[in-house]
């Protein structure tokens, strides 16, 4: 029974311990960790958040290069970060739109590289080369507006002659 009082055995059970939490950390996580060792990270202010959370893709030309890390609110709006592969090169002037990704009404990042030189790490796109998608409210705001500048009495007039 004196074999297993060796401070030995406590090293290697230590040792056993941290290894197969990062086993377990590796096998749930593997996109994420490929990503956090290989992407670039960038951010973009936008007047709005538009529905985008931590995990929507980032999409280039219609090509998922990279995924929405953190959405969190800045001093003019939202302020979105995002990884991105590191064989996409985004220039000084690409801009960033937030876009229906799917009929479910999923949220995507596009970007548009734009500029002769490259955008440094952890550059962010200003509130000026930004975009946000069409809101319920600006809809609305625009039904309103239509509806209000409508002749009643002609389009009554009208109905009245088709019926």
């Amino acid at each position: 029974m004196l074999k297993y009082r060796n401070t030995n055995l406590t090293r290697a059970g230590f040792l056993g311990v941290v290894l197969v939490l990062l086993v377990i950390a590796v096998g749930l996580q593997p996109e994420r960790l490929i990503s956090w060792a290989t992407g670039i990270r960038y951010s973009a202010e936008f007047a709005e958040a538009g529905g985008l959370s931590s995990g929507n893709d980032v999409k280039v030309s219609g090509v998922k290069v990279g995924t929405v890390t953190d959405v969190t609110l800045g001093e003019r709006g939202a302020v979105v970060t995002f990884v991105v592969k590191d064989t996409v090169r985004l220039g000084s002037q690409t801009t960033a739109h937030i876009r229906t990704g799917s009929l479910l009404g999923a949220r995507v990042l596009t970007l548009e590289p734009a500029g002769s030189e490259y955008m440094g790490v952890g550059d962010a796109i200003p509130l000026s080369r930004t975009g946000s998608p069409y809101s319920l409210n600006e809809a609305v705001n625009d039904l309103t507006t239509n509806v209000a500048a409508t002749d009643m009495t002609s389009l009554n007039q009208s109905l009245d002659t088709l019926s």
